[in-house]
């Protein structure tokens, strides 16, 4: 297909309009709807941003960042779905943040060891060396977040899977074939290395499909929120 600057105003002027819907709800004065509103709130932001470097890519035909803003949209567009199938989700989905900062904060510690590694190993490199200066705080971040975890009574260990969630929400397909598109463009393949030169000509016809389903991501955000917060407020589903 073709897409025209019409259909990609239209598009605009939709999103828009979802996007000020939300943003005219007022503000929450309870716990419940706050904790609500902030998880949606970080999803539509990122959903919204994550269009909006999709769209810039598009101009600049650069098809490896349209490929990351097109797969970001489809995994926020799987976690919108799967937190508004009940409080527990939300609830495991919030756990994420915690188990995510410590597992930076183990892959931190890892390449901090690995550095003194190289520092000890005649003298390393200037930039080892700097490092070791500057510490990373690696046990810092593990002891504040495993706290937190603790305290939060979250007994997972590893985050969300997003295939499984993809599956569960019904979206399992969609995420295999884009993951499997994205990858082959954004990682370092064999494919990518020895076409790099080539540029967007290689397979001209990806950009319109990053940006079609990368809208149609965004717009399921919105889908998602909008109708669930006219019908139920700022709250789950009882």
């Amino acid at each position: 297909m073709t897409i025209t600057p019409q259909m990609v105003q239209a598009w605009d002027l939709g999103f828009a309009a979802c996007e000020n819907s939300l943003r005219a709800i007022p503000t929450p004065t309870d716990e419940v709807s706050g904790r609500f509103y902030h998880i949606m709130s970080v999803l539509t932001d990122a959903a919204r941003s994550n269009y909006q470097e999709l769209r810039k890519a598009a101009q600049r035909d650069d098809q490896i960042m349209m490929a990351w803003g097109c797969r970001n949209l489809l995994e926020i567009a799987v976690f919108s779905k799967y937190v508004l199938l009940s409080e527990q989700n939300a609830t495991e989905f919030a756990a994420d943040r915690l188990i995510d900062a410590v597992e930076i904060g183990k892959a931190l510690k890892k390449l901090q060891y690995l550095i003194d590694q190289e520092i000890a190993a005649e003298g390393g490199t200037i930039a080892g060396q700097e490092m070791r200066q500057r510490p990373v705080g690696a046990d810092q971040i593990i002891e504040k977040y495993s706290k937190l975890l603790a305290h939060e009574q979250i007994p997972r260990l590893r985050p969300l899977k997003m295939s499984e969630l993809a599956r569960r929400v019904g979206l399992a397909e969609a995420y295999e074939g884009m993951n499997k598109l994205c990858s082959k463009l954004v990682h370092p393949t064999a494919w990518s290395l020895f076409t790099a030169e080539v540029g967007s000509e290689r397979f001209p016809e990806v950009s319109e499909i990053f940006l079609v389903y990368g809208a149609l991501y965004y717009g399921m955000v919105l889908a998602e929120f909008l109708p669930h917060v006219r019908t139920w407020g700022l709250r789950h589903k009882p």
